[in-house]
């Protein structure tokens, strides 16, 4: 059974997080140093309310995280914002670089609370399998969204007021730019899908 760790960045969904998770991966713990991450199998970066106020806190495993990628742990980013990306426009810190894109702020005239329910567009990817895009939605509430040079990672698409890419993959490792909320059923479908692939 694959075990999940999920970054402590003192996120205040963080538990609703972990109740999720366990209902498709019974084995999840919520951890912070380096020494507890390196005995998963997959590594969860959750929502970062404020990219500046975790940087000191992620400073301990930034090195870390990407060692055990390379040795075949899976990440999974869950509104990560700039995690696992090179930068962003909303702060001076730098992600993980990843994936070699930027996070660029949405337009300021929008209304972010309307993006509640967005629909989008399946590109690929078996983390989406059983999912009709036409009548799904998902939660994204969010002021920023991923610049996307690369077209081979992209997962999903939606359009507000532009058309921009929420969802990556490459090999292994995710990255959904939308809250997880497991009352949606298209969310905890996600999921499952997640630990399908896990147990390979």
């Amino acid at each position: 059974m694959a075990k999940s760790i999920i970054f402590d960045s003192s996120n205040s969904g963080l538990r609703s997080l972990k109740c999720g998770l366990k209902r498709v991966a019974p084995d999840v713990s919520i951890e912070f140093y380096g020494q507890d991450l390196a005995k998963s199998n997959v590594i969860v970066l959750p929502c970062v309310d404020n990219f500046m106020s975790v940087t000191k806190k992620f400073e301990y495993v930034k090195n870390f995280i990407p060692i055990k990628n390379a040795e075949g742990v899976t990440l999974l980013g869950i509104c990560p914002d700039q995690l696992l990306f090179e930068s962003s426009k909303e702060d001076t810190n730098d992600g993980l670089t990843f994936f070699k894109d930027k996070i660029m702020r949405l337009y300021d005239t929008l209304n972010f609370s309307h993006m509640d329910g967005s629909t989008f567009n399946l590109v690929k990817s078996n983390l989406f399998n059983g999912i009709n895009e036409e009548f799904s939605c998902t939660y994204f509430v969010c002021s920023s969204y991923p610049m996307i040079i690369n077209e081979c990672v992209m997962c999903t698409k939606t359009t507000y007021g532009i058309t921009f890419t929420f969802s990556v993959v490459e090999k292994n490792m995710y990255d959904l730019q939308f809250q997880i909320e497991t009352s949606n059923y298209i969310d905890l479908q996600i999921l499952q899908n997640f630990a399908k692939i896990m147990l390979r």
